[in-house]
């Protein structure tokens, strides 16, 4: 069932096939052909915004919408839209929640959109991707659908993680100079292919205050310390007055060890540092929502895998960046949470990441035995955030969707 946005009220709006439809539509087709859904203005979180100005539709176009069942010709009415894609095009006019997911490798780089009616845990969303020179449009999409497609990255790096207990809420200048420290590392080991690791993991103040210093204002150290600034959402400047805070500060969280005046990279540190460490692939997702009265708050993350079992999520929140080391299991939970925990049906295999139906015993894919969910430890809710009320987990210091820190239980 889709809420559809009909002369400024909400009307639900059943699917007439009932069915999954998967279309190839032309870049320059896909404006005209929701224009002609005669929806009213688009909202802000509308993907339409960003695909021009009305035209109409050329020749080609026209053509390539008929024979995908697209576009029908009305003697009377003249062109008109497929009753199954009206749906999906008021939910891309008029989205309450616009979700983004980004896996980024090596070799490549794949973004997904869905636009939902509601939240992303009601359903009934539109996956619109751009590839080359069309868009790829499926729908309806449940938050289920989404879990399933990256399941396979989560459950890539479920086991025993190194530096499990590392958890740090940073400011931006602690995040500045997190990043920065990482990257001064990276740069000083000049010879990446020794397979013991790192071995240049000593620095001072003013060397790192110089390293920092020969950034030009606004430009990343690397990756993730782009992301940091642009999820906070301000550039933040080092001074060699606050250095000496900052550095005491991140020797406090364990990402730092002194030893006189040189200062050494310690647990998740050195894993970002090391060169024979770097990133082999990171996920981004943000969510967007638009509030009653037409506020809009946005969930921003981005996970990144830097070797077998260990990922590193870092979280935009109030106060800076929240920054933990977790499981692929641990940040699959994080990811239902966060989307409502939509119902799936069966589960998921533990050895290959399959889907299993409910009355499955055995994996139809690599036929691994499964258990059931009730076999599986389920997280205890042990405390609740007393800023946002969000559960918290068992041993964090800090809450994972606000970043306040609470006390451990």
């Amino acid at each position: 069932m889709f809420a559809v946005r009909s002369a400024g009220t909400f009307k639900p709006t059943m699917n007439p096939s009932n069915q999954t439809r998967s279309v190839d539509i032309p870049v320059t087709a896909m404006g005209p052909l929701l224009d002609l859904v005669g929806a009213p203005a688009q909202g802000p979180l509308s993907p339409r915004l960003l695909m021009g100005d009305a035209h109409k539709l050329a020749a080609l176009d026209r053509s390539a919408l008929e024979q995908a069942g697209l576009l029908h010709a009305d003697k009377e009415a003249g062109a008109r839209p497929d009753a199954v894609f009206e749906t999906a095009a008021h939910v891309l006019l008029n989205p309450h929640t616009n979700l983004t997911l980004k896996l980024l490798t090596p070799v490549a780089e794949v973004e997904t959109n869905v636009q939902f009616p509601g939240s992303a845990a009601q359903g009934g969303g539109v996956a619109l991707n751009r590839v080359r020179d069309r868009y790829r449009a499926k729908w309806p999409v449940s938050a289920a659908e989404i879990y399933r497609l990256l399941q396979t990255w989560f459950l890539s790096a479920i086991g025993d993680v190194p530096g499990q207990s590392f958890q740090a809420l940073l400011d931006p200048l602690a995040a500045t100079a997190f990043f920065g420290v990482a990257d001064l590392i990276r740069s000083k080991n000049k010879r990446p292919e020794d397979p013991e690791g790192p071995s240049e993991l000593y620095f001072d103040k003013d060397e790192l205050m110089q390293f920092l210093a020969e950034r030009e204002a606004g430009n990343s150290i690397d990756d993730l310390r782009l992301y940091a600034t642009m999820a906070m959402g301000r550039t933040a400047q080092i001074s060699a007055s606050n250095l000496d805070q900052i550095l005491r500060r991140l020797v406090t969280l364990g990402a730092l060890e002194q030893d006189a005046t040189q200062y050494r990279a310690a647990g998740v540190l050195v894993m970002l540092g090391n060169p024979l460490l770097l990133p082999e692939r990171a996920m981004h997702w943000h969510e967007v929502h638009l509030g009653k009265i037409g506020d809009v708050s946005v969930r921003s993350r981005m996970a990144v895998q830097l070797g077998q079992a260990l990922l590193l999520v870092f979280d935009a929140v109030d106060e800076g960046v929240l920054v933990r080391a977790t499981s692929g299991e641990e940040l699959g939970n994080d990811f239902l949470e966060e989307l409502g925990r939509p119902a799936i049906e069966g589960q998921t295999c533990l050895s290959c990441g399959a889907y299993v139906a409910p009355e499955n015993k055995f994996c139809t894919r690599c036929g691994a035995a499964v258990r059931r969910p009730a076999e599986r430890p389920q997280p205890v809710k042990v405390n609740a955030c007393p800023k946002c009320g969000a559960e918290i987990k068992k041993g964090n210091m800090f809450c994972t969707h606000c970043g306040a820190q609470v006390s451990p239980q």
